[in-house]
């Protein structure tokens, strides 16, 4: 049993876990009658006598009663009162696939081995996908089994803690990379020279702001949505990215970034200002013409009713531009924006640093790396074939 103390209308309450009989894992949540100011020593007191109360009481369910797959559905469901809510919602899209496929093993917790979770992590990497779409991989990439194996570690450390089980078999297994995922695609992000089309493409689009500050300023999707009137100072030509607005299945508005690096300040340039200008207007006109049928939020990026847009909407639009058009690559996605970002900024001679600040990367980001080497070697092959033409002889 494990406890914790959570303030609930200004007064100290004891959250304690357990599992029942029937091996499923229990909330329970006592008032302790305190209120929070001056009282969380007493608190503390009361949580470890309640939990030493139980001590030796706790029904334990046997590693034999549980079969992984109820295990860690029940692990999960136990930890989401701790969790964001949009965490605990992309931890569910991953648990589907463990879930879904060890449910059909019937592996039961004592008899969980190594080898059983090296299975589970081929068959993900070559058939995991549950939609495929014509000429697509099978498989999940490696970086999203690595996010299951967190899954699965995770819970199984849990249980070992809980003696149901006396080792962790899935702490030593790793994913295998797949061959796929070490390369970097050649066309996953917008060159310079294609810079200036794709611009025109996106004439009369209704996102075509939205797309050019991503792209501008190499914003994740989250970052862009989640930009309000707040944050942009006309006065001082400065924007502030703080706020993101992000969906699993909720639609979340978070207050903060997505880690410190990513809290970042930037210039208003002239065309980037004049884009804003024209958004304000737009929504001050639609604000008048629609009254009380207008939804008053502070966002930029908005339906014609001050709705803002979701984040799939902005995903699945973005695809559609690119599957239309026949000159752009099939590859791109709308993180692609964020990406030729740094791809020019690479060809302007910007150094990492510079570029890891710029789009919010922290200093140890592989991304910028692999970006900036991909593009200085793409550099490379143009020299030397700059240098093969003056060997040529007319």
């Amino acid at each position: 049993m494990t406890g914790s103390l959570q303030v609930k209308r200004g007064y100290y309450h004891m959250v304690v876990q357990f599992y029942d009989e029937n091996g499923k894992r229990k909330t329970k949540w006592r008032s302790t009658g305190l209120k929070e100011k001056g009282n969380k020593r007493k608190a503390e007191q009361m949580l470890s006598a309640l939990l030493e109360s139980y001590k030796g009481k706790e029904k334990r369910c046997t590693s034999a009663e549980v079969y992984f797959d109820q295990y860690i559905t029940q692990w999960h469901e136990g930890r989401k009162p701790y969790l964001e809510v949009i965490t605990w919602e992309g931890y569910s899209y991953h648990l589907k696939h463990i879930v879904n496929y060890f449910r059909d093993k019937k592996i039961k917790m004592i008899d969980l081995k190594a080898n059983d979770i090296k299975e589970y992590y081929k068959y993900q990497l070559a058939y995991g996908r549950t939609v495929v779409r014509k000429n697509e991989d099978t498989g999940l990439s490696t970086r999203t089994v690595k996010s299951h194996r967190l899954l699965i570690v995770e819970a199984l450390n849990d249980a070992v803690e809980r003696e149901i089980i006396n080792v962790n078999p899935a702490k030593s297994i790793k994913v295998p990379q797949k061959v796929a995922d070490k390369k970097l695609d050649d066309d996953d992000f917008i060159d310079a020279e294609e810079i200036s089309y794709f611009f025109r493409i996106l004439i009369g689009n209704r996102l075509e702001s939205v797309f050019k500050i991503i792209l501008y300023y190499g914003l994740r999707r989250s970052e862009a949505l989640g930009l309000t009137w707040d944050a942009i100072n006309f006065d001082t030509n400065q924007l502030i990215i703080k706020r993101t607005v992000v969906k699993m299945k909720t639609l979340v508005a978070k207050e903060r970034t997505k880690n410190d690096s990513s809290f970042r300040a930037y210039p208003l340039h002239t065309e980037v200002r004049t884009i804003f200008l024209k958004i304000k207007e737009q929504q001050e006109w639609n604000r008048k013409l629609l009254g009380r049928d207008y939804n008053e939020s502070d966002y930029v990026f908005t339906w014609e009713d001050g709705r803002p847009y979701s984040p799939d909407y902005l995903t699945k639009s973005f695809k559609k531009i690119v599957v239309r058009d026949d000159l752009l690559s099939s590859k791109l996605n709308l993180h692609s924006l964020r990406k030729s970002c740094i791809s020019l900024l690479v060809k302007k001679g910007r150094s990492i640093k510079d570029i890891q600040k710029w789009v919010g990367h922290s200093e140890n980001s592989d991304v910028t790396l692999k970006i900036y080497a991909k593009v200085k070697e793409k550099d490379k092959l143009s020299i030397a074939q700059d240098m093969a033409e003056c060997f040529q002889v007319s």
